[in-house]
């Protein structure tokens, strides 16, 4: 799908609902990284792949990079929405149903292919602690730019 027909699809669906239209089917998704459960809407993520290139499968193994930042400064809808920014890392399930290597974010100025910035929100679910990907998009420059220094300070304190 074109960026003009998502926008198209995105009009319709405002219009006709305040989230999908109707017939779309809610289902969440598990799945699990180094034994942390991550929750998510499959229409949400269907949605995200169009509009960033990015699906949230990629987007849980940002969780597995040891410099990653994270920032917890936004509320929404009552909940407590946090940021991270990373890159998607090893070790990539077999069954993993995206060939991580080859996905890469859309080329798109000002943005910085291979390093996410992922929303998501920590809560307690029916399997105990999980972590809900809300929306996966390629990193800006600004984000980037903040990540990669906390991730070679050691080296920008030699120069």
């Amino acid at each position: 799908m074109e960026h003009k027909e998502y926008l198209e699809y995105r009009k319709k669906r405002e219009e006709s609902d305040s989230y999908y239209p109707d017939g779309t089917s809610h289902e969440n998704e598990l799945f699990s990284v180094n034994e942390r459960l991550f929750v998510w809407d499959k229409s949400k993520n269907e949605a995200n792949i169009i509009a960033h290139g990015i699906d949230f499968y990629t987007a849980a193994y940002v969780f597995n990079d040891e410099f990653r930042l994270e920032d917890d400064n936004q509320y929404k809808d009552g909940e407590q929405r946090e940021q991270t920014i990373g890159e998607p890392t090893e070790p990539i399930d077999p069954g993993h149903p995206i060939v991580t290597t080859s996905s890469k974010p859309k080329a798109v100025i000002g943005e910085v292919e291979g390093i996410l910035f992922v929303v998501f929100v920590q809560r307690e679910g029916n399997l105990g602690s999980e972590t809900r990907i809300i929306s996966a998009r390629a990193a800006n420059k600004k984000e980037a730019r903040a990540y990669l220094s906390t991730k070679y300070s050691e080296y920008l304190d030699i120069l």
